[in-house]
């Protein structure tokens, strides 16, 4: 009696034993299968987040490139500021590193002389004072010294390119200067023609008290 009880009581634990194994691979598999689209609508969802994310970033990207090129494109249409200055002939010195400007400032003409400057066009000119003048000579800074003829211009600053040539008519005669003025045109006066050397006269002695020569 007791063998029977006691086989049937391992009997009895192999089945409980059983059952548990399967419901336990039963109950896993339902969760499994139940987790499975959660899972994979999870992925889906981060995966569209992260797409999101990437598309944003890009939309900026191309919104600070548009922002940019407008800028770009905005400084260059800009119009250059209204002429204050004009240059209407350049007149250099000897040395071909010194001389002098024809200019028109608000109109107003009068002469301003450089020294070292190399003028030409595209030049802008940054500021010009008694003392000196700072241009940019084509992306570069350069600074000069000068005297101007006017000096009741004591600072102009603007940044006005400098143009050789005008349409305002300039008189010489209102300019300050010598007799060798540029022309309207650009061309200098020519020098006076060199004087032929003048022919030593012969000597004639004074005469004596008498006023009568010797022969």
């Amino acid at each position: 009696m007791s063998n029977k009880l006691k086989n049937g009581g391992i009997v009895a634990i192999v089945i409980v034993f059983l059952a548990y194994i399967l419901f336990k691979l039963f109950f896993t598999a339902e969760i499994e299968s139940n987790l499975k689209p959660m899972v994979a609508q999870q992925e889906k969802d981060n995966k569209q987040s992260a797409n999101q994310a990437v598309a944003i970033n890009k939309s900026k990207q191309s919104a600070n490139q548009a922002v940019a090129i407008n800028k770009s494109k905005q400084s260059k249409n800009t119009p250059i500021p209204k002429l204050k200055i004009q240059i209407f002939d350049i007149v250099f010195g000897k040395t071909k590193d010194t001389g002098y400007a024809l200019i028109a400032y608000n109109g107003a003409p009068q002469q301003v002389y450089i020294v070292g400057a190399n003028l030409s066009e595209g030049v802008v000119l940054k500021s010009m004072s008694i003392g000196e003048v700072l241009i940019d000579n084509h992306g570069k800074q350069e600074k000069y010294s000068l005297q101007t003829s006017n000096k009741k211009d004591k600072q102009v600053t603007s940044s006005t390119v400098i143009k050789k040539g005008g349409n305002e008519a300039i008189q010489p005669s209102l300019l300050s200067g010598s007799d060798d003025t540029p022309q309207i045109d650009g061309s200098v006066p020519p020098l006076p023609a060199p004087r032929e050397p003048v022919q030593p006269r012969e000597y004639i002695p004074a005469p004596p008290s008498g006023g009568v020569l010797p022969e």
